[in-house]
C-alpha cells in the first residue's frame, strides 16, 4: 500500500499537481516555476538561452534583452540563470536544453572563479530540478558527493519536495501569500526580469582584506542596526580564512594539477557537447569584486581560467568574451561604484553588462542609447 501510495505521489510531483506546496522563494520553487513557465512559452520557441548564477541572473536587463533580439533577428531570448548556479546546475541544464529545445541556437554562459569546481552536490540538484535527470556520473568529475546516495536518489522528485510539503504543513498561508504575490506580480513578466539595486559599497573601504578587516572591526562595535550587506562584510572579513591570508598573503588554497585537469576537461565536455549540437556558444567572463576573488575562489583561479579559455576558443562556434576588467576601464570610476554586495551588480554594473551581452550576441548598434 505504502509503495503504491508513494508511486503515486511520485507520479503527481512529476507532473506538477504538487506544485502547490511550493514557494516561489525556494531553490526548488524558482526552478519550477521557472520551467512551468516554459512550457507555456513553448519549447519549440526559445533560440537564445542564458545560463549561470545570480550574478548574471541579477547582472542583467533581460527584458532589454528579449526585446533587441527579438527586433534585430526574430528571435526569442530566455533566462536560465538560477541563483547558486555552479557547474552540475549549469552542465544539468544545458543538456536538458540541447535535448528538449529544438530550435535553440545559442547558450551565453557566465563564467567566474566560483564556477570552476562542481561542489555543492544537493544543492546543486535542488537549484536545477526539473533538469537533474541529465546529470551524468559518468560522464563528469563531480567532486562533492557529500551524500553518496544522492545520486540514486536524485532520480526521485518526490524526495526533494519533501521539505517543502514539510513547509507548507508549518504555515500554509505565508506559502499561499508568497504563490499568489508572485503569480500576480513576478509571473507575466518572469522573462523580463530586471533587478533594480540603486546603492553601492564605495562607502565601506574593502579595498583589500586588510582594509575590509579594519571597516568588519568598526562595524562590530556600531550600535546600530546593521545592514544584511555590513552582517555579510563581517561574516566574510572575520573569517578564519581572511585573517589566515591578512597575517600570510601568499596562504591560501590553489587547485592541484589534478583538479585541474579534471575540472577543465568536465567544462570542455560540456562546451564540446554544445558546439558538436551545431549550437552556438558565448562564454562571458564576469567581472568579480576584490573581496569576493580572494575568499570565494582558488588562488590561481585567474590563471586556470585563462588556459580553460585558451582551449575553449579552438572550439567550433565557440566565443570568449573577456569582461573581468569591465569596471576598471572608466577611471573616473572605482569598481566600487559598480557593485551592490560583494558578488552582485548594481544598475551601473547591470547597464554596463547588458551592453556588452548585447555586443557578444551581436545586437550592441539595434535602438543603441544616445
Amino acid at each position: 500500500m505504502l509503495l503504491v501510495l508513494g508511486c503515486v505521489l511520485e507520479g503527481s510531483a512529476r507532473v506538477g499537481w504538487l506544485d502547490g506546496f511550493i514557494s516561489p522563494k525556494t531553490y526548488i520553487g524558482k526552478a519550477v516555476f521557472r520551467y512551468r513557465a516554459l512550457q507555456n512559452f513553448g519549447f519549440e520557441n526559445v533560440n537564445m538561452i542564458s545560463l549561470g548564477d545570480s550574478s548574471l541572473d541579477w547582472g542583467l536587463d533581460h527584458g532589454e534583452i528579449k526585446a533587441k533580439l527579438f527586433k534585430a533577428q526574430q528571435k526569442n531570448y530566455i533566462r536560465f540563470t538560477f541563483e547558486q548556479s555552479g557547474f552540475l546546475a549549469i552542465q544539468s541544464t544545458a543538456e536538458w536544453a540541447i535535448d528538449h529545445l529544438p530550435n535553440l541556437e545559442h547558450i551565453v554562459i557566465g563564467f567566474d572563479g566560483r564556477k570552476i569546481e562542481p561542489k555543492g552536490t544537493a544543492r546543486q540538484i535542488m537549484v536545477a530540478m526539473p533538469f537533474n535527470q541529465h546529470l551524468d556520473f559518468d560522464s563528469y568529475h563531480y567532486a562533492e558527493l557529500e551524500k553518496p546516495w544522492l545520486k540514486w536518489l536524485r532520480h526521485l522528485d518526490l524526495y526533494w519536495y519533501f521539505d517543502e510539503i514539510q513547509r507548507w504543513f508549518e504555515d500554509p498561508l505565508r506559502i499561499k501569500r508568497a504563490r499568489d504575490k508572485f503569480l500576480a506580480n513576478d509571473w507575466p513578466k518572469i522573462w523580463e526580469k530586471r533587478h533594480v539595486r540603486t546603492t553601492n559599497v564605495c562607502s565601506y573601504n574593502t579595498d583589500s582584506l586588510k582594509s575590509c578587516y579594519q571597516t568588519m572591526l568598526q562595524l562590530k562595535a556600531k550600535k546600530q542596526k546593521k545592514t544584511h550587506f555590513e552582517e555579510t562584510l563581517i561574516k566574510r572579513c572575520s573569517s578564519r580564512y581572511a585573517r589566515l591570508q591578512i597575517i600570510n598573503p601568499h596562504a591560501g588554497r590553489k587547485l592541484t594539477p589534478e583538479e585541474q585537469a579534471l575540472w577543465t576537461e568536465n567544462w570542455l565536455t560540456l562546451f564540446k557537447k554544445i558546439t558538436d549540437n551545431d549550437i552556438k556558444l558565448t562564454v562571458l567572463l564576469l567581472p568579480e569584486s576584490h573581496i569576493n576573488t580572494v575568499l570565494n575562489t582558488p588562488k590561481n583561479a585567474a590563471e586556470f581560467i585563462d588556459q580553460l579559455m585558451y582551449q575553449t576558443r579552438q572550439l567550433g562556434q565557440a566565443k570568449v568574451v573577456d569582461l573581468r576588467e569591465l569596471f576598471t576601464q572608466n577611471p573616473d570610476q572605482q569598481p566600487c561604484e559598480y557593485f551592490n554586495d560583494f558578488m552582485h551588480y548594481n544598475n551601473e554594473g547591470l547597464e554596463l553588462l547588458t551592453a556588452q551581452f548585447l555586443q557578444a550576441i551581436g545586437i550592441a548598434s539595434i535602438d543603441s542609447r544616445p
